[in-house]
């Protein structure tokens, strides 16, 4: 059993120092779904290096390292059952994360 295991995490992290921080709580055993949006996909899914020379948004090697292991859930955050949604994913969550600006 790894010491985390049964940590449950909602992701809205992106870029880098998000990603990286529950990429470790996932590598000790937490359960983590990472939210992301069509509108607004993560800015480290075009960061080289990009394997192949196909347009696939999953092709970044920093975008693979730094979310090995976790969920993905694509959300549009602009439709009315997206807020239900994320509701029900806070109420399972044990930890909440996010890393925008203010």
């Amino acid at each position: 059993m790894r010491p985390l295991e049964g940590l449950k995490i909602l992701d809205f992290c992106w870029v880098a120092a998000g990603p990286m921080t529950t990429g470790y709580l996932v590598e000790y055993g937490a359960t983590a779904v990472r939210i992301e949006s069509k509108r607004r996909p993560e800015t480290l899914r075009s960061s080289p290096p990009l394997r192949g020379n196909g347009s696939s948004p999953n092709r970044s090697g920093y975008y693979g390292n730094y979310n090995a292991g976790k969920y993905g859930f694509g959300l549009n955050m602009a439709h009315p059952k997206a807020i239900d949604i994320v509701q029900r994913f806070v109420g399972w969550a044990d930890l909440v994360t996010e890393n925008f600006t203010p």
